[in-house]
């Protein structure tokens, strides 16, 4: 089963021959995940390093690898994890493991920060973010052979592009495109493009300025936030700290006045509509396996960042993590029935929060302390 923990005795053995192993006691998590799975982060220590750590999680949560990268990944099969890593000279690459942290391997060669977003549904490639061109070229999307390495860059060169999402179907490719091809920032649109990279074309224009996409499982709807709405004055302030290098989270927006909402349109440019309305941030749609339900990150006039779930419309909405903490970046498991999403802050009631979703039950599985904070999950 996909991300699935093999039999006990292959993970005790892999584990003891992974540099780096700690295995720990942690709470119990929630009844509904009846059997052990893999959960991947990225953790920040104080000093800078960045290391992936491999959870298990079943009964109790326990780390069974624990390396150097970030970003992990999960392939398709769940027995793969893409990362970056960063040697401390030149930009991030991408790098391959198995889903214990042996045989890994650099996939990637670029001359600037190479970014994986996405798998093909078959496993057998990788999209990413990257430039060949030095510092100061376009940003293009490119997909890599995992078996050969061989590269291929997807992108029209005379746009900057990045983000690339394949669709369930492995058949189309969205991704974001600047609107203004002389920018690294600022206003970008949703695209998507034939899996070969022909046959481009938008799906959003203004007065959306879509910030971020997800597909359904059914390939069916892509779902994803939007500010439109926003008074002009709002983003024209936006665009400057984007321009300055500031990065906008929940709380500048909401500062700014930007107002964002989740819409949902099919991948041939139809059926455009909201979904969620931000009051005044909503975003980081995620649709469940089954198709069932979203779960996305909410912010109110008053409230911190929280995570909701609701029907595919936007029905129904029901609040899972009401506190003053920042909960974000919420990802189904597998079969459905649990979220785990990051909290912010430092101490037992910080870090990887999971929940039953039937029962509202949380549980945080692997805290934040003063020296190591979860920054990213996968599972």
């Amino acid at each position: 089963m996909r991300r699935r923990a093999v039999v006990a005795v292959a993970i005790v053995l892999v584990a003891l021959a992974t540099v780096g192993v700690r295995w720990a006691r942690r709470p119990h998590v929630p009844h509904a995940l009846t059997s052990p799975a893999l959960l991947a982060a990225t953790v920040l220590f104080g000093d800078g390093r960045e290391v992936i750590q491999v959870l298990e999680v079943g009964h109790r949560v326990r780390t069974v690898a624990e390396f150097e990268g970030q970003r992990p990944l999960w392939s398709p099969d769940g027995q793969l994890l893409a990362f970056g890593r960063y040697d401390g000279e030149r930009p991030t690459q991408v790098w391959i493991c198995d889903a214990f942290g042996g045989h890994q391997r650099q996939l990637t060669n670029t001359r600037t920060l190479a970014n994986h977003t996405s798998w093909s549904p078959d496993g057998d490639r990788l999209y990413l973010t990257a430039s060949e061109g030095g510092l100061d070229a376009r940003k293009q999307i490119w997909a890599i052979r995992i078996a050969t390495r061989e590269m291929r860059d997807l992108s029209d060169p005379r746009a900057v592009d990045r983000s690339p999402r394949a669709a369930p179907a492995g058949d189309l490719i969205a991704y974001a495109r600047q609107r203004s091809a002389a920018e690294r920032v600022g206003a970008a649109d949703i695209w998507v493009m034939a899996a070969d990279g022909s046959q481009a074309r938008p799906l959003t224009a203004p007065p959306h300025r879509p910030l971020e996409f997800a597909w359904s499982p059914n390939g069916e709807w892509l779902y994803f936030s939007s500010t439109e709405g926003t008074p002009t004055t709002a983003l024209r302030e936006l665009e400057r700290a984007q321009r300055a290098g500031r990065v906008c989270g929940a709380d500048e927006l909401a500062r700014l006045g930007v107002a964002m909402s989740i819409y949902r349109i099919r991948p041939d440019g139809r059926g455009k509509a909201l979904v969620v309305e931000g009051q005044p941030l909503a975003g980081g749609a995620e649709c469940s396996p089954d198709l069932s339900r979203i779960a996305y990150q909410a912010v109110g006039s008053q409230t911190a960042g929280e995570i909701w779930v609701a029907g595919m419309d936007g029905s129904d909405g029901r609040n899972l993590s009401s506190n003053a903490a920042q909960d974000y970046s919420p990802v189904w498991s597998p079969d459905g029935t649990i979220l785990v999403w990051l909290r912010s802050g430092i101490g037992r009631d910080s870090g990887i929060v999971a929940c039953d979703v039937q029962s509202g039950q949380t549980t945080v599985v692997a805290p934040n302390t003063s020296q190591r904070t979860y920054t990213s999950v996968d599972w």
